[in-house]
Parts: structure tokens; C-alpha cells; sequence
């Protein structure tokens, strides 16, 4: 398994699961802009190039509804730069694999940081 497949996964991931959620695409920030049709040398084997592209992340929902986090907010446009990403999944197997070898951690097992997260409540922080 390569660095890049990782990196990808961790991207992506990252935008899924940190701004897809609530977001609200428009024809001035699509949400993305589609996979390359060319593989040429660069191109990883078994891997796909996502270019890049932006999107709106966030939202103006209230808090007293429970449903969102502060940092959640405001809605603003996200830009991602290109990256690569296989073209079938990773396994549990294979992660495991790759944690071990390389002793990545995940943002949840490091915390979260004021680095990362500037807006994030200082109770959600690592201590």
C-alpha cells in the first residue's frame, strides 16, 4: 500500500466527514469537478486523479437545535487541491496493516488541536 493511498484516503475522508455533511453546492462552487479520463506516467497504478476544485462548507443552522457544532460554522467556500485516490476501497485488513508498519494515528487517537481546529470549543481540545 502506498503513502499516497493513505494521504488520499485521509483527504478525503477529511472532506467527507468534515464539510459534504453540511454542504450546499451551487453552479459558483461545485462540489467537485469530476475525475480524470487521462492516465498518464504520474498517475499511480490502481489510483484515480480528483482534480481539484471547491465547494460550500458549513452551515448557519442555529446551535439551540443540537444538530450542529459551533465550529461547524459560517458557511464558506472550500478550495481542495488535486490529489489521487485508489479505485477500490481499503480494507480493514490493509489499514491495519499500514498502522502498524508506519504507526499513523488517526485524528482521533491524536486529539484535536488548536492548530487544526482554531474555532473548536477549548473543552473539544487535546489537554
Amino acid at each position: 500500500m502506498s503513502n499516497h493511498t493513505i494521504s488520499s484516503l485521509t483527504i478525503l475522508t477529511g472532506i467527507l466527514c468534515g464539510g459534504l455533511i453540511s454542504c450546499k453546492p451551487t453552479s459558483a462552487a461545485p462540489v467537485a469537478t469530476g475525475l480524470s479520463s487521462q492516465n498518464d506516467a504520474a498517475t499511480p497504478e490502481g489510483m484515480v486523479l480528483i482534480k481539484a476544485g471547491s465547494y460550500i462548507r458549513g452551515t448557519e443552522e442555529p446551535q439551540e437545535n443540537k444538530t450542529t457544532y459551533k465550529e461547524e460554522g459560517p458557511i464558506h467556500t472550500t478550495k481542495v487541491n488535486s490529489f489521487y485516490i485508489d479505485t477500490n476501497e481499503v480494507t480493514n485488513a490493509q489499514f491495519a496493516e499500514f498502522v502498524k508498519a508506519k504507526g499513523y494515528k488517526t485524528f482521533a487517537e491524536k486529539g484535536l488541536t488548536r492548530e487544526d481546529f482554531p474555532k473548536a470549543p477549548e473543552d473539544m481540545l487535546k489537554g
